[in-house]
């Protein structure tokens, strides 16, 4: 049996992460493995997201742990890190785990804890990619031109420098095309990022995966096969519509800085990729200038 806990701020964005981790435990789509514990860094009233979590993990039935970062920061201004890693580890230590998947955890992780327990990173870059938030990220590879990007599954070591540069366990990747926004290439990588851990997971079960050994895991085919077939992905984004249908969409351009067509249809898996190709199509017909057409006729 795998037990692994997860270790999060609690926010939206890790909130969907572990509602479809649980779900794919829960559907049997990761044999033999099991949540021992959650792990936040924010108690109640500290955050209204980091609430909204605490009330779904506790309506699931999972065990939580959660120690105020904010309020060790007070009481032990230099040590508050330290202080933090050692409430944790005494807290956990009635609960078996395998490993410890951070997962939207927004701090740095103590050396001692870092030393002690394996913990795994969800960092969303491919390995040997830049270091950073997800937003410093994509900034970085877009300046870059880089042709294509992921997320990386990284065994945590002690030291400030291995900070985002821990060994790879497992990856995927996928292409970024020039015309990809910001939001287009974050759409594409967070979709993906659940599958990559359910996936690593189902590895880490089946003993396919050492932590410690070998460069790490492309489970690039895996996590497109896994998307293709609906597996991973949030039930309540998929629109179900008629077989033929029409959309309209107002309150564009000089009078609202959202393009409300384009939120619609991320709703839509796989749809911001297909908006920006439509997109690019209409570009080519205005500049083709063929007859009858006008702009924002597509």
């Amino acid at each position: 049996m795998l037990y692994f806990t997860i270790w999060t701020s609690g926010d939206r964005d890790a909130l969907e992460l572990i509602q479809r981790i649980h779900s794919a435990v829960q559907r049997g789509e990761v044999p033999q493995a099991g949540i021992s514990a959650v792990v936040c860094n924010r108690i109640r009233g500290e955050d209204p997201e980091a609430d909204e979590f605490l009330d779904w993990c506790d309506g699931q039935g999972l065990s939580v742990i959660s120690v105020s970062s904010q309020g060790l920061r007070r009481s032990y201004p230099r040590t508050w890190r330290e202080e933090l890693g050692r409430c944790f580890r005494e807290l956990l230590s009635p609960y078996p785990a395998e490993v410890h998947l951070l997962v939207g955890y927004m701090l740095w992780v103590d050396d001692a804890t870092a030393a002690e327990l394996p913990l795994l990173n969800l960092h969303p870059a491919l390995p040997g990619g830049p270091i950073g938030t997800w937003q410093q990220v994509i900034r970085a590879i877009r300046s870059q031109g880089a042709r294509e990007h992921g997320a990386t599954m990284q065994l945590i070591h002690p030291g400030r420098e291995n900070r985002d540069r821990g060994e790879p366990v497992a990856f995927f990747r996928f292409p970024v095309r020039p015309e990809m926004s910001f939001d287009q290439i974050r759409a594409a990588g967070f979709r993906r990022e659940p599958i990559l851990l359910i996936e690593m997971l189902k590895t880490l079960a089946r003993g396919e995966i050492r932590l410690g050994r070998g460069p790490g895991r492309d489970l690039t085919e895996a996590v497109e096969k896994s998307k293709a077939e609906g597996r991973g992905q949030k039930s309540e984004q998929i629109c179900l519509l008629p077989s033929s249908f029409c959309l309209f969409f107002d309150l564009e351009g000089p009078l609202s800085p959202q393009d409300n067509a384009y939120e619609v249809m991320g709703l839509i898996p796989d749809e911001y990729e297909q908006f920006a190709v439509s997109n690019r199509y209409e570009d080519l017909l205005a500049l083709a200038e063929k007859p009858g057409y006008e702009s924002g006729d597509t």
